[in-house]
């Protein structure tokens, strides 16, 4: 297999939306910036399938609420420094986003795009990824992250698999930003794209990077679930307006003392436990939980721009007029991830990280609309300070010894499966149903240790080879190998805190 190196000052590995916007900060700056993604630019990230909605605030007064409610949400496990950060910076950074073309509705504390429902952000992502391609930031598609490369005690760049042209790429970079975001598609029932597989995690536990909080994994507790497959998510706002049921007409609001409002706003955690009990554990006859649209009044869908987008998707695609709706959540956002300072950096000198790949802002829960607002204020911050932080040029020989090293596990991968052997695609369909019912919205000790065991079963198996040799059986070998660590980092924090906080529920 061929081996190329190419060298950068900045490299961002991440074609979302903090990624983007580190890249063009980056850029301003002066760097020559390069981009990695592993989709296509702007495709294949949360940003793309987001509502769409910032967190920002139009006054003093409500910055101060806006903190308040996000240490609340985060029960004050909430890293306040980089809170305090997003909270007075967002509504500038906001702004400069709209600069960029992207149409702008203030609903409440919200900045929302304009956009058809339920994928409002990919009116965003055609934006950023205009401006970065205009920007001059170079751009590598379809290539996959596999390591981070060190030079001594520094980060030195980045190890690459080239999908298309099936080879190893050495990036050698003076700095680099890692904004890959979270490991969605780590359960079974997620809303983020497949490709959202930990990526960032895995690379940055292997590099030996400061990580925390990963046991806090947050589930959206409203989403479509129609005849037993997720569809979409559904708009916060009818969680409040419309009843929510179980099979026996019990409101679960009142029935589980869920108080806060908007609930599927500040009340995440408690209101997707409480449907995760009704459907799995038979609190309510271990059956389905409903979100009854039928007797609203149509101006109430008129009430603002993106709940009238999704009347027609609710009420007339899905039979929203005729019957209640079927619910359930699905894993949404990872608050955990590398420890970073209030300019992005990272444990590991000439490696900052932005997004959701990085940890702290959140706490144990996050509250609404301050996923894309992070996007907004630490994408830049991380790329102004990596551009003017630049560490020496790496040495000729960074980057060899693992790539002697992948090359032995990619060649072991791409041999053909055995008669025995079982497709990648199902063993990533089996880590995620494991990781769902033990180690997802509600988890035991033994579930956890279950839960572990599972996952160094699939490892081996994984690591015994025979996986195929299409490029398409090579993604997914790496991702599996990626989201088999961001399990064990899931699992090891879960066990590690005994009791519960935000979105970590121990049963026991």
């Amino acid at each position: 297999m061929p081996i190329e190196k190419i060298s950068t000052e900045v490299l961002v590995i991440g074609g979302g939306g903090a990624g983007m916007l580190a890249a063009l900060e980056a850029r301003k700056h002066g760097a020559e910036v390069l981009l990695l993604t592993k989709t296509v630019l702007g495709g294949g990230s949360c940003t793309a399938l987001s509502f769409g909605a910032f967190r920002a605030s139009r006054n003093a007064a409500e910055r101060e609420d806006h903190f308040n409610q996000s240490l609340a949400a985060g029960r004050d496990l909430n890293d306040r420094e980089l809170l305090r950060i997003l909270v007075e910076q967002a509504p500038d950074r906001v702004r400069d986003i709209e600069a960029l073309g992207v149409p702008l509705v203030r609903e409440g504390p919200f900045l929302q795009v304009l956009g058809r429902a339920p994928f409002f952000g990919l009116v965003l992502t055609k934006a950023l990824t205009a401006a970065v391609r205009a920007a001059g930031v170079g751009v590598l598609s379809k290539t996959l992250a596999l390591d981070l490369l060190r030079e001594g005690d520094r980060c030195a760049g980045l190890l690459a698999y080239d999908l298309e042209n099936q080879r190893l790429i050495i990036v050698a970079a003076r700095a680099v930003i890692l904004a890959s975001g979270g490991s969605g598609a780590l359960y079974s029932w997620h809303d983020n794209s497949p490709r959202n597989t930990g990526d960032g995690y895995a690379l940055a536990a292997r590099a030996g990077v400061r990580l925390r909080d990963m046991e806090f994994v947050q589930f959206y507790p409203l989403c479509l679930v129609e005849g037993g497959r997720y569809r979409m998510i559904i708009h916060e706002t009818l969680g409040d307006i419309a009843p929510i049921r179980n099979a026996r007409g019990e409101d679960l609001l009142v029935k589980y003392d869920i108080r806060e409002r908007p609930v599927a706003l500040k009340a995440r955690d408690a209101l997707s436990q409480a449907i995760f009990r009704e459907m799995t554990l038979g609190s309510g006859g271990g059956s389905g939980v409903y979100l009854d649209l039928t007797g609203l009044d149509d101006h109430i869908w008129d009430e603002f721009s993106t709940l009238r987008a999704y009347k027609d998707v609710l009420l007339t695609t899905y039979p929203g007029r005729e019957r209640p709706l079927e619910v359930g959540p699905v894993c949404h956002y990872f608050m955990g991830g590398a420890v970073v300072g209030p300019t992005g950096r990272t444990s590991l000198p000439g490696l900052w990280a932005a997004g959701e790949v990085a940890g702290g802002l959140h706490g144990a829960n996050r509250l609404g609309g301050n996923a894309l607002s992070e996007c907004a204020v630490f994408g830049p911050i991380a790329g102004a300070d990596a551009a003017t932080q630049l560490s020496r040029s790496p040495g000729p020989n960074v980057g060899r010894q693992a790539a002697e090293d992948w090359l032995v596990r990619l060649e072991r991968w791409r041999a053909e499966p055995g008669p025995s052997g079982a497709p990648v695609q199902e063993l990533t369909r089996q880590l995620a149903r494991t990781m769902y019912d033990q180690a997802g919205i509600i988890r035991r000790r033994s579930g956890l240790l279950a839960a572990g065991e599972e996952v160094e079963r699939l490892a081996a198996r994984l690591e015994s080879g025979g996986q195929g040799s299409d490029p398409a059986d090579i993604l997914r070998s790496v991702e599996l190998f990626n989201l088999i660590a961001a399990a064990r980092l899931v699992i090891a924090g879960a066990l590690a805190r005994p009791a519960s906080l935000g979105a970590h529920c121990r049963e026991d």
